[in-house]
């Protein structure tokens, strides 16, 4: 998938998620706090029972997710990887 194609679909997505409140709480307040959450993602994801379309697609999700922990901007880390877990949780 070409670079500008996945960030047109994440665009897309970012514009869908509500934007948080200014007092929502969030878990994703640091670097450290967001790594971690990306990485326990990724952890989740090594371990889903989902298909290979799925994966391509939480892949996707944590690639953006750990691109916005490296540049700071934890506003919509939270929401993205929260879709992930989504895709990845087993009933």
């Amino acid at each position: 998938m070409k670079k500008s194609v996945l960030w047109g679909a994440v665009a897309a997505l970012v514009s869908v998620v509500a934007v948080p409140s200014v007092n929502a709480a969030s878990d994703i307040t640091d670097k450290k706090a967001c790594m971690q959450a990306v990485q326990d993602v990724r952890d989740a994801r090594a371990s889903a029972s989902i298909g290979t379309k799925a994966k391509a697609e939480v892949d996707n999700l944590i690639q953006v997710s750990d691109h916005l922990c490296t540049q700071g901007n934890f506003v919509y880390v939270e929401k993205l990887l929260q879709i992930a877990r989504g895709m990845t949780a087993g009933e």
